[in-house]
């Protein structure tokens, strides 16, 4: 397979977690202390060259010590979770270098997925553990 390969982090794992219609990627990457740091890849004009810029993606405002994005959509919006010290997750939107919480009544909340009308998809764990998915709009 031929393709554009990503330097790990520190500590040896970089993941692609999603791709959207102009071939910006999000993931993740690993430090030394254990923790994530979410990324964007975005491909410089013109497109398709082999040369790429990046944005690195944390939510230290919202209390996070890991950042995991999972998707993005076609406006460069993203979605993911983060990790917070004591390893409880929440939900993340990510526009314009801003974290929004994306959240259930539950407390603990992933989201995954995010459509280009921002419609995010997710899962909750109720109080016995069990997860349960949702879908629901980021408010504007």
């Amino acid at each position: 397979m031929m393709g554009r390969w990503w330097a790990t982090g520190a500590s040896g794992y970089t993941i692609a977690t999603g791709i959207n219609g102009s071939a910006q990627v999000v993931g993740y990457y690993g430090d030394l202390n254990g923790n994530s740091h979410g990324f964007i890849y975005y491909p410089l004009p013109p497109n398709w060259t082999g040369n790429f810029d990046s944005r690195l993606i944390d939510c230290p405002d919202l209390g996070s010590t890991s950042t995991d994005p999972q998707s993005i959509n076609n406006q460069g919006q993203v979605v993911g979770y983060w990790k917070s010290a004591d390893g409880t997750t929440q939900g993340f939107f990510y526009n314009g270098g801003l974290c929004t919480l994306v959240s259930q009544s539950s407390g603990e909340t992933e989201a995954y997925g995010i459509t280009d009308t921002t419609t995010v998809v997710g899962a909750y764990p109720d109080q016995s553990g069990v997860f349960h998915g949702f879908m629901g709009k980021v408010p504007h």
